[in-house]
Order: structure tokens, then sequence, then C-alpha cells
């Protein structure tokens, strides 16, 4: 296997982990609004608990549109 071949395969690799790690920041505290970075677009959403019908809506929609733009959430504790 050559050079070439090895970033392919970490390139694949770090694909993989995209997609299988959560499309949705988790927020806790309203300060947690702020560290998010200023340059980019987000859908923020709250909700009552992960189980709820919107959430599970919403992280549908997160994982289908993950390439298109970010989101966050916080939910009630």
């Amino acid at each position: 296997m050559n050079l070439f071949d090895f970033r392919q395969v970490d390139a694949l690799l770090d694909f993989i982990r995209k997609q299988v790690e959560s499309s949705i920041i988790k927020l806790s505290t309203p300060n947690d609004l702020i560290t998010l970075e200023k340059n980019k677009h987000f859908v923020i959403g709250h909700f009552q608990d992960e189980k709820s019908d919107n959430y599970q809506a919403f992280a549908k929609v997160a994982s289908l549109l993950r390439d298109e733009c970010h989101f966050a959430a916080s939910i009630n504790k």
C-alpha cells in the first residue's frame, strides 16, 4: 500500500466518524449559546426531553441536513 492509499483510508475514516457522531450540539446553559461559532448558521431547538416526538423530528432533520447547517439543542431538566 502506498502513501496515497493511506490518505484515502484516513479520509474515509474521518467521513465515517462524522456520519456516526451526533449532528446536534447539546446546550446545557444559556452561556453555551455564546460559544457557538459565529460564522456558522445554526438551527436551535429547545425540548422537554430527548424522547419527545419534536426532538426526534429535530434529530432526523439534523442528520439529513448535517452538511447544510449546524444544529444545537437544549433539554429541559
